[in-house]
């Protein structure tokens, strides 16, 4: 059960309750695993973020853009070139505007 709030938007701390990036599950997992988001509404068209997935040493596995503003996305522990990663941490960042929140992942195979 998710508790409903209603803020102002002129504070910022109170503006991040209006993104979500959510726990992904199952984690740890294998060979894929959803992780869910909410961003607030833009109005605009065009991308409204971007989910990345990144390993221990910071580099981009895999990036997603994000058109709309809640949905799931389901990393099949692929990166770009659609090669299998290996084992081990995996990090996802949510950026959309000036928000961003990170989380860890465990891919085992």
């Amino acid at each position: 059960f998710e508790k409903v709030v209603t803020i102002s938007t002129e504070n910022p701390e109170m503006q991040k309750l209006h993104f979500r990036l959510f726990q992904n599950y199952p984690n740890p997992f294998n060979p894929s695993t959803k992780i869910d988001y909410k961003i607030k509404e833009t109005g605009n068209k065009s991308p409204m973020g971007k989910l990345l997935i990144f390993n221990v040493l910071s580099e981009v596995v895999r990036e997603f853009e994000l058109t709309e503003n809640e949905g799931s996305i389901l990393w099949n522990g692929t990166d770009k070139n659609g090669k299998q990663v290996s084992s081990g941490i995996y990090f996802y960042r949510l950026e959309s505007g000036s928000f961003h929140k990170t989380k860890k992942m465990v891919l085992m195979k």
